[in-house]
């Protein structure tokens, strides 16, 4: 019988170790194992329904379960601050926003994250513009009629925000050094508490992105008086547009966008991108985020690098209004306090004019004669 080379004979066990390491080295497919979205916002928040609406039907795109992880505090920052120590490896996302991306780094000095950084871009999911709002017992018939009350009635006047930091309170900023106003800034624990007692009677005015007041709007509990989008909305169409009513520049939107911490690869984020479009592309989808009150993007806006750009946009347009207070956030809002009116000096800049402003294509013409709702 002839010999057998010894090395022929461990040839198939050689082969068979080749192939165990090639399956250890070969990348998995992504996503095989459970996601992570990290939402820095309260349980049954606008912005929590609206990530919990697209985080399901993410999962069930990518074929794979998403965690939600509530992680509420200092206006977002606390959730978007765990997000972005995350590992970068797609698996752990963030639902950031106007509060994480947009004005947190003016606002907190000791802020542990870089927005733009310590996060990729993956998607914009949807805007929310801002709508300036009174309680029903506002006599001002219009909005001119209504600034002008505010310009005369200095800290007599109640404009609510939902904290330091907040979308409203940038949003109050922004109108009230537009019209020069020097009003009350009336701060509360949160958008819910502060329409509250806006529905009572107790403060004058609240100007705050759609989501967190179309309810009321809607039941006729308050009264819009005006929106900060280019045109009128099909959602509101009653409502007119701030800027028909004499505010030129006041256009400004709250937004929530879909970022993994910096560093993941790129193919993931492209993955991420497309089962995201895919989401926002359904119908039902997007009427149920349009009834409260979040308008989609057109996909040209939903891009990872529109993302990107977006965030350094909002970045040059609040970052000068924010550093004009002076102002600072504490690491809790209580609720509800007053602080005092915007000295007289410190009128924020108008943004530059290159700002872009992502409306999607849901807005409708104005009609020949503008009405405020509710009248």
């Amino acid at each position: 019988m002839k010999k057998i080379a010894p090395c022929l004979l461990a040839l198939p066990f050689i082969l068979f170790a080749g192939a165990c390491a090639l399956a250890q080295t070969k990348p998995q497919s992504f996503p095989d194992k459970p996601l992570t979205l990290i939402v820095p916002n309260a349980l049954d928040s606008a912005a929590d329904d609206i990530a919990r609406l697209v985080g399901e039907r993410l999962g069930t795109v990518l074929g794979q379960t998403i965690q939600f992880d509530n992680i509420a505090g200092a206006n977002g920052t606390l959730g978007a601050a765990r997000a972005a120590k995350a590992s970068a490896d797609g698996y752990s996302l963030l639902m950031g926003s106007m509060n994480t991306h947009s004005g947190a780094s003016t606002l907190y000095p000791n802020l542990p994250y870089d927005p733009v950084k310590d996060f990729d871009a993956v998607g914009l999911i949807a805007i929310s513009p801002f709508v300036v709002i009174a309680n029903r017992g506002n006599q001002a018939k219009d909005f001119r009629a209504l600034s002008a009350a505010l310009k005369s009635g200095g800290d007599k006047i109640a404009l609510a925000h939902a904290g330091i930091g907040t979308s409203s309170y940038m949003a109050g900023l922004y109108l009230s050094s537009l019209i020069g106003a020097q009003p009350r800034l009336a701060a509360y624990n949160g958008s819910g508490p502060a329409m509250n007692d806006l529905v009572a009677g107790e403060i004058d005015l609240i100007s705050d992105q759609l989501t967190n007041v179309i309810a009321q709007i809607s039941a006729g509990a308050a009264r819009a008086y005006g929106i900060g989008t280019p045109r009128r909305l099909a959602i509101l169409p009653d409502v007119p547009t701030l800027q028909d009513q004499g505010l030129k520049g006041f256009t400004a939107s709250g937004w929530y966008g879909l970022f993994v911490p910096h560093g993941a690869p790129k193919d993931v984020i492209t993955k991420l991108n497309a089962a995201l479009g895919k989401v926002l592309d359904q119908a039902q989808i997007r009427d149920e985020l349009n009834e409260m009150g979040a308008l989609v993007p057109d996909k040209a806006n939903r891009t990872p690098a529109a993302l990107q750009k977006y965030v350094a946009s909002e970045l040059a347009r609040w970052t000068p209004i924010l550093k004009a207070t002076g102002v600072t956030a504490p690491q809790a809002a209580p609720q509800p306090i007053s602080t005092p009116a915007l000295p007289a000096n410190t009128a924020a800049p108008t943004p530059p004019a290159n700002v872009p402003h992502v409306i999607p294509g849901e807005a409708i013409p104005a009609p020949s004669t503008p009405a405020a709702n509710g009248k």
